[in-house]
């Protein structure tokens, strides 16, 4: 679904916030949890703990799940100060009052999580990139599966930026109970190749290979949702990375949404945007037929 013009843009937005207004599937359940927990993670033959957080609701429940993946700093530094103190917070626990159980994992060399930045080298690809972050996604839903809580039936996976890629490229992977992906703002400029001010050739043509790549392998549907002003993916290359996607036989949706504030690439970590892409989430659960809290009784 690409929003192509200003006036449907209007309506997109108007329904939204009336949906938010009227929409009995907006009622949220009244409390949830949060736990710190460390993630055991077999890969490539060693044991890594990823320090994660959960959120769930406060009750005796079996609920989907939703594995919440982060972005990646260009800087060193900035990577290693990704702690689980506030990251998504206000998403995550929208989510869990939702009727899901949210689990954000921090990838290995990110802060606490063991192991080395094993995403990206000189000598990787977008698309290696991508594929490498879901040796940590695989084995977070193995972990969080065998939680009594967990519906290992119903899973999403959902991410932004860096995180978004690593979702889409999850779909590639025959991993257990996978229903959908949600893809926020999802890809990465090539640090080989990058300029903070401009765009190179260079990263259009990995980003349009790589989604490519994934859309011939992807095993369930999912949305996309960008916006007009991201600094990073703007439309005109976020939309072809769609196509190439969806082209060599993914399965995907596309919105285009308003500009926001100075950056769009902002737009999932801010939370003042969650009445936005709270209702397309929602409607997408219903082509999924995955349950969640639709009213205060949880029905």
């Amino acid at each position: 679904m690409f929003i192509a013009n200003a006036n449907k843009r209007l309506c997109l937005l108007l329904g939204i916030v009336c949906s938010l207004l009227l929409s009995p599937s907006l009622v949220f359940a009244s409390d949830i949890s949060e736990e710190y927990t460390k993630i055991p993670a077999k890969i490539d033959g060693m044991i890594y703990n990823l320090d994660a957080k959960i959120y769930r609701p406060s009750d005796d429940g079996v609920y989907p799940l939703i594995v919440l993946n982060h972005g990646r700093s260009t800087k060193a530094e900035e990577r290693k100060k990704a702690e689980l103190v506030d990251y998504y917070k206000i998403q995550a626990e929208t989510l869990a009052k939702k009727g899901f159980v949210v689990v954000l994992a921090v990838r290995r060399g990110y802060g606490l999580s063991e192991g080395p930045d094993a995403e990206y080298s000189k000598a990787a690809t977008i698309y290696k990139t991508g594929l490498e972050g879901t040796k940590d996604v695989v084995e977070t839903v193995r972990f969080m599966q065998q939680k009594s809580y967990v519906d290992s039936k119903h899973t999403i996976i959902m991410g932004q930026s860096c995180g978004g890629l690593i979702a889409v490229a999850s779909a590639t992977k025959n991993i257990p109970g996978l229903a959908g992906v949600v893809n926020f703002a999802g890809g990465l400029r090539h640090p080989d190749t990058v300029n903070p001010d401009i765009w190179t050739v260079y990263d259009e043509q990995y980003l349009i290979s790589t989604y490519s790549a994934y859309g011939r392998d992807a095993k369930v549907p999912m949305i996309w949702l960008y916006t007009e002003n991201d600094s990073y993916f703007p439309p005109a290359i976020s939309k072809r990375m769609f196509d190439s996607f969806v082209e060599a036989g993914g399965k995907a949706e596309f919105y285009l949404l308003p500009a926001f504030r100075k950056d769009g690439h902002t737009f999932f970590p801010s939370s003042a945007t969650i009445p936005i892409w709270l209702p397309l989430f929602e409607k997408f659960l219903d082509t999924l037929n995955i349950p969640y809290i639709h009213d205060a009784a949880g029905e």
